[in-house]
């Protein structure tokens, strides 16, 4: 019972941070304040903007800023490299970062964006280093407690290569190379944006040069935009990205399957999981960097759904530590709803499950994390796009919704007489693609719930030592 009343205090002080105007918001007009998030005044050395989307260049550059500007509580680094080469990079953020003082802090890690797509993660995660800076210089007590007495490792993107092609058509997967039609190798009819106007869509034939095609069929669909440089006359059928679930693919259970249990384990993780345990540079990096910093408690923040999730994925046994999971994802879900709710209304809510009352997986970096480490880690789902129940009460467009755009006539990837040429090609453009790389209502106050959520997880794990 104390450590539940620890914990609703824990809330209910974070809760009376994010809802005072004065602390917060005080310092820019209205509409400056939607811009770059909650104003710090002079202390704020790095303006950042949070109800738009970050490119992952811009990504990269804040963390820069943020290292550059706070020398004496951030560093970056990279922990490893993507397949394409992209770095992961991470801030860690404590007072003394580049001193001993940091020895004895409780270690806190902070990750987001193990799916590509999944955009408003790794803002939320990139939201909650900029917050602990700023609000640190400013003389916030909460985040000088956890510059004191913690140090956060704090990595927005894991998922680089998906982040940024993300941008283009949404990836949940890594860039692993791969071919998806079994023609001319991997990636080999990538998405191309023919007409230039920052959206990928289909390819229709059956109109004139003044009319787009009467309906929108599989008779009439030549594909994505792109050359179909494989010539098999299906355009865009291998575009970049693999077939794996990163979050399927951490070396605890890996590839798990108990058909013959009941209720049956793991079976809805085989398909997505990889050619083995860790396989992918993305996770060995972060499996590696893990393993040596060794944080008491950790986030993997997601999208498609709004709530805290804890151990286990794979099983619906308890944990030993299921109690103290339950009460701290308790605490951890009231302060962010009771962040949003006020901004995005009533229906703007989230839940608590064990993960895999949620629905069952393996293989999952919280399970990976615990089960290996016993490191307490948490899934946080920070937005569901919709109107429904425990949704962001962001309209999602319909399946019908789009534009259509005259392309003109367009030829296939072959060559001499077996070149097809198709004539009067219409471009449509579904509203879903439109919308991507644009970030949600209120995305800023998504990162203050995010940020309020992980300030419970943090100070829930108590401190191992003051700073000197």
């Amino acid at each position: 019972m104390r450590k539940v009343l620890e914990l609703l205090l824990v809330a209910a002080l974070v809760l009376s941070f994010s809802l005072l105007p004065s602390a917060a918001f005080s310092a820019v007009d209205e509409a400056v304040a939607l811009e770059a998030g909650p104003a710090f005044g002079d202390s704020e050395a790095v303006k950042a903007f949070w109800d738009r989307r970050h490119t992952f260049e811009e990504m990269e550059q804040l963390l820069k800023d943020l290292a550059a500007a706070y020398p004496n509580a951030a560093k970056l680094y990279s922990v490893g490299h993507t397949w394409e080469e992209r770095p992961l990079w991470c801030l860690e953020v404590s007072g003394g970062v580049n001193t001993a003082r940091t020895d004895g802090k409780t270690p806190i890690a902070l990750i987001g964006n193990i799916h590509g797509g999944e955009h408003e993660s790794g803002e939320s995660v990139a939201y909650t280093a900029w917050w602990l800076l700023s609000a640190a210089a400013a003389g916030d007590a909460q985040a000088a407690r956890v510059m004191n007495e913690y140090v956060t490792y704090i990595i927005p993107v894991m998922n680089p290569d998906g982040y940024v092609n993300s941008f283009t058509m949404n990836t949940r997967q890594n860039m692993r190379p791969t071919d998806r039609n079994g023609v001319g190798g991997p990636f080999s009819d990538p998405y191309l944006d023919l007409n230039g106007d920052g959206v990928i869509g289909q390819m229709y034939t059956g109109g004139t040069e003044t009319a787009p095609p009467a309906a929108r069929s599989s008779e009439n669909l030549l594909g994505y935009e792109s050359r179909d440089r494989d010539g098999n006359g299906i355009f865009g059928d291998d575009p970049k990205g693999s077939t794996i679930d990163m979050n399927r693919t951490f070396d605890y259970l890996w590839n798990y399957n108990r058909p013959y249990e009941t209720p049956p384990l793991g079976a809805n993780a085989w398909a997505s999981a990889g050619p083995g345990a860790a396989t992918e540079p993305e996770v060995e990096a972060i499996q590696n960097f893990l393993r040596v910093r060794r944080p008491a408690a950790l986030i993997t923040a997601h999208t498609g759904i709004q709530c805290v999730l804890y151990p286990w994925c794979y099983s619906p046994d308890p944990s030993p530590d299921d109690a103290f999971f339950a009460e701290t994802a308790e605490a951890m879900r009231a302060a962010f709803e009771n962040t949003v709710v006020p901004v995005r209304g009533e229906k703007t809510t989230f839940y608590v499950k064990r993960s895999y009352e949620d629905y069952p997986t393996s293989a999952e970096l919280i399970d990976w994390a615990y089960g290996r480490f016993g490191i307490h880690a948490y899934t946080v789902e920070v937005y569901s796009r919709g109107t429904g129940q425990d949704q962001w009460q962001d309209p999602r467009p319909s399946a019908n919704e789009g534009d259509w755009v005259y392309l003109g006539n367009i030829s296939d990837g072959r060559s001499g007489s077996n070149r097809t040429t198709y004539e009067n090609v219409w471009i449509w453009n579904a509203r879903s693609q439109q919308l991507l790389g644009h970030a949600p209502p209120d995305q800023q106050i998504m990162g203050e719930g995010f940020k309020n959520s992980a300030l419970v997880m943090i100070f829930s794990e108590g401190s191992q030592a003051l700073a000197s």
